[in-house]
């Protein structure tokens, strides 16, 4: 499950990246054959296919979005759930400890109770 999610988010960002690209050459496409007499028709084609395919990307975009999120959010939540089980497994051992470390919750990272280190 971790590779998908890490798969799909490094895909959405690489779709958000081109069709940034996308929308910015589009225009000077339509701009480049305005100046243009004999190349105006295939320039116009070229800027009317990149719209098309930055509307595609887009919509591609909202469809991972779609699935993408609630898997992103439900990784979150049972990271979440470690790093409360850890801290509560920490808290047996050392309770002083626990009780800095969720006062501190990047200490709990770093700092291990003696029990842990052996």
């Amino acid at each position: 499950m971790h590779a998908d999610i890490i798969q799909n988010l490094t895909l959405f960002c690489v779709l958000l990246e081109y069709m940034d690209e996308l929308k910015q050459y589009s225009p000077t496409y339509f701009q480049w054959a305005e100046s243009e007499e004999e190349l105006a028709e295939p320039l116009k084609g070229i800027g009317s296919c990149l719209e098309r395919c930055s509307k595609e990307t887009e919509e591609q975009i909202q469809q991972l979005s779609e699935v993408l999120v609630p898997a992103l959010h439900e990784y979150v939540l049972c990271a979440d759930t470690l790093k409360l089980q850890d801290r509560q497994t920490r808290g047996k051992q050392n309770p002083v400890l626990c009780q800095i470390c969720c006062k501190i919750p990047n200490l709990s990272s770093i700092i291990t109770p003696q029990s842990a280190r052996q």
